[in-house]
C-alpha cells in the first residue's frame, strides 16, 4: 500500500509546544510520508528519520525582505503541494490565508491544526483584511483543535459553532526523568518548592506569580522557593523586579532547558499562572512527575478535569494564585492527594489513542 502522503506547513520550529506537539505526531504516525516545511529558521532542529524539513527564510527585521521572505515561501509552497495529499498548516494568521490561495491554484485540500485559544489572543488585522483571515479558517477541509476549549475560543473568534472541528489532543512522548546534565540545575533547599517552566511573554504571566511568592515570604505565610525555567520578552523585567525586591536568595532562573523533567519532578508544587492556554504541555508534564498543580481556568481545566487533579484559579486573579499557594504549600495531605491521582489523569491521553484518533481522521480524507 502507498504511504499516505503529509506537507506539513509550519511558521518556524522553535522548540515551542505546538514544536513538540508536531515532532511526537511526526514520530508516531505509521506509513506516511511526511514533509515538513517552515517559513523561517530560528534554530536547528533534531533529525527525524524519514521526515524531510525545508527551511525557506532565515529571521529579518526589515520590513521589505518580510515581504520578499513571504513571496518566496509562497512560491516554495505552491511547488511542494500538488505532490502531496493533503496539507496540515498551523492555523497562524498569514499561514491560513496562504492556505486558501494555495487550495485555489492547486486544487488540494488543507488541514488546519488549532494550537491557541484564538478568541483569547485576538488577530493581528483589521478590516477586510481580518474578514480574510476568518474566510480561509471555515474554507478549510477541517479543523483540529488541541483541546475543547481551543476550539470553542475559535468558535468565539469567528461567531458561528464549527462543524468541521476534530478535537484531537497532542501526543505525549515524554522525555527521561532522570538527566544527568539537567540534575545539576536542581535547587537544594529546605524551602518549599515552586516550580514554573514556559516561554516568559505576558500571556504567560510568570511576573503574577513571582509577585504572589513575594508577598507570601514578606507576609512570612510561608517559606518559599520559586524557579523559573524558560526565557523571552519578560526576562530582564522578572530580573529587575527580583533584584529590586532582594528576592535573590528566594528565586532561581533557569533559562531554557532542554529537559526540565528532572528539574520539575524535584519540586513540591507546579504553577500555570498564564493568561490563555490552549492544551499546556507543561501541565502534562507535571503530572508526570507527580507534582501537585496550581493553574488558571484556561485549556489547563481541561486536563485536570475542572479541579479533580489540581488547584484552579481565574486567569490573572492574583488573590486566588496566593490562596491556592498558601492553600496547597500548608497541607503536606492535600499534595499527597494529587500526587495520587496524577496517573488517572493521564489516562485519556494515552499516546495510542491519540493516534487513532489521527488515524481515523486521515482514513477519511484518503477515502
Amino acid at each position: 500500500m502507498d504511504k499516505f502522503r503529509i506537507l506539513f506547513v509550519w511558521p518556524n520550529l522553535a522548540k515551542g509546544g505546538g514544536e513538540v506537539a508536531l515532532l511526537n505526531l511526526v514520530k508516531s504516525l505509521p506509513n506516511c510520508q511526511i514533509t515538513i516545511l517552515c517559513y523561517e529558521q530560528i534554530n536547528e532542529f533534531e533529525d527525524l528519520p524519514g521526515v524531510d524539513i525545508f527551511y525557506i527564510n532565515k529571521p529579518t527585521k526589515n520590513k521589505f525582505n518580510k515581504v520578499i521572505n513571504k513571496i518566496k515561501f509562497l512560491i516554495k509552497w505552491l511547488s511542494y503541494t500538488p505532490c502531496y495529499d493533503i496539507s496540515i498548516v498551523n492555523e497562524i494568521p498569514f499561514l491560513c490565508m496562504f492556505s486558501w490561495l494555495v487550495m485555489k491554484l492547486t486544487n488540494k485540500r488543507y488541514f488546519l491544526w488549532l494550537h491557541v485559544s484564538r478568541n483569547d489572543i485576538g488577530s493581528p488585522y483589521r478590516g477586510i483584511i481580518n474578514q480574510f483571515y476568518k474566510f480561509s479558517i471555515k474554507e478549510a477541509a477541517s479543523l483540529i483543535a488541541v483541546s475543547n476549549y481551543c476550539r470553542k475560543s475559535m468558535e468565539s473568534f469567528l461567531g458561528h459553532t464549527l462543524k468541521n472541528c476534530e478535537v484531537i489532543p497532542n501526543i505525549l512522548l515524554f522525555r527521561p526523568l532522570v538527566d544527568q546534565q539537567t540534575s545539576s540545575l536542581i535547587v537544594n533547599c529546605k524551602q518549599l518548592k515552586i516550580i514554573t517552566v514556559g516561554r516568559l511573554s505576558p500571556e504567560k504571566n510568570q511576573l503574577a506569580l513571582v509577585k504572589a511568592v513575594n508577598e507570601i515570604i514578606k507576609q512570612q505565610k510561608l517559606q518559599l522557593h520559586l524557579t523559573i525555567v524558560g526565557d523571552g520578552s519578560e526576562y530582564e523585567q522578572i530580573i529587575n523586579y527580583i533584584n529590586e525586591n532582594e528576592l535573590e536568595s528566594s528565586i532561581t532562573m533557569l533559562k531554557s532547558v532542554m529537559n526540565p523533567l528532572p528539574i520539575i519532578k524535584s519540586a513540591d508544587i507546579f504553577v500555570l499562572p498564564s493568561l490563555t492556554e490552549a492544551l499546556p504541555t507543561v501541565i502534562f508534564e507535571a503530572l508526570y512527575c507527580q507534582v501537585p498543580i496550581i493553574a488558571t481556568r484556561t485549556g489547563a481545566a481541561e486536563i485536570l478535569k475542572d479541579g479533580k487533579y489540581g488547584l484552579l484559579i481565574e486567569p490573572g486573579d492574583q488573590g486566588q494564585l496566593i490562596a491556592a499557594l498558601i492553600k496547597l504549600g500548608s497541607s503536606q495531605e492535600l499534595r499527597k492527594y494529587y500526587q495520587s491521582l496524577s496517573k488517572e489523569a493521564l489516562l485519556p491521553y494515552a499516546p495510542e489513542l491519540v493516534i487513532k484518533h489521527w488515524q481515523y481522521l486521515l482514513a477519511k480524507v484518503s477515502s
